[in-house]
């Protein structure tokens, strides 16, 4: 196990760092590169977004009785494409 931290020294050392700043980190590219994951990816990726908005959000296998619970909607969500309509006031 000490060859592999040795080994991702580098990597680990910034993971630890973003955690203990609470900050934003991955080693992996952010953007979809056309030669990473091919020519279309930009437009798949905002296909497959755009595809999703205004929807909710199923996982294969998870459990449901087919009702939403709640009608919370993600901070970082398009509001105008949101399934359920903002508040109009916070009480």
């Amino acid at each position: 196990m000490t060859r592999f931290f040795e080994t991702h020294r580098e990597m680990l050392d910034k993971a630890l760092a973003a955690a203990r700043e609470r900050g934003y980190w991955s080693p992996y590219p952010e953007a979809p590169s056309g030669k990473i994951y091919g020519e279309t990816a930009k437009d798949d990726g905002e296909a497959a977004f755009t595809a999703r908005l205004g929807n909710s959000f199923a996982l294969a296998g998870h459990p449901t009785n087919g009702k939403m619970v709640g009608k919370e909607t993600s901070p970082s969500a398009c509001p105008w494409k949101s399934p359920t309509p903002p508040p109009t006031s916070i009480n």
